[in-house]
């Protein structure tokens, strides 16, 4: 009895091996587009780079310190800060509530919905039919 555990197991394993190794690729393939560019940007910013002529000196944190120490930048930070905080105070109840709308019966829900989602879909249609030749470049704003 306990082999017969074991081979369904393994059989259970080897099935969904194609999957574990595509959920794996993507995995990885969101970690080095996601996190290299913000490693390459952290060592960028330890020099002064002259673009130029390629030519780079070491100041470690130094830009932060300068940085930091800017009243300028500080300004900036505490008003993003800041406006990200009202964004954020403003758009999770609004969305709240007109999930809560669409998701009861209401007059108009197929209006609403398809108003909701449109926005979505024009950014995609328009290539989509470029590509086809229905939309030619004389046609094109």
């Amino acid at each position: 009895m306990k082999s017969g555990v074991l081979s369904r197991r393994r059989s259970t394993q080897s099935r969904y091996w194609t999957m574990y190794a595509a959920l794996g690729l993507v995995v990885l393939l969101f970690a080095v587009l996601r996190f290299f560019p913000i490693i390459k940007l952290f060592y960028m910013s330890l020099f002064n780079w002259n673009m130029a002529s390629g030519v780079h000196k070491f100041l470690g944190f130094r830009n932060f310190v300068r940085m930091f120490s800017s009243a300028t930048f500080l300004s900036a930070l505490w008003r993003t800060i800041y406006i990200g905080f009202e964004i954020l105070l403003i758009t999770v109840p609004l969305g709240l509530l007109i999930a809560n709308a669409i998701h009861r019966k209401i007059w108009a829900k197929g209006f609403v919905q398809t108003g909701l989602f449109i926005p979505y879909i024009m950014p995609m249609s328009q290539p989509l039919l470029s590509g086809s030749g229905c939309l030619t470049r004389s046609m094109a704003l």
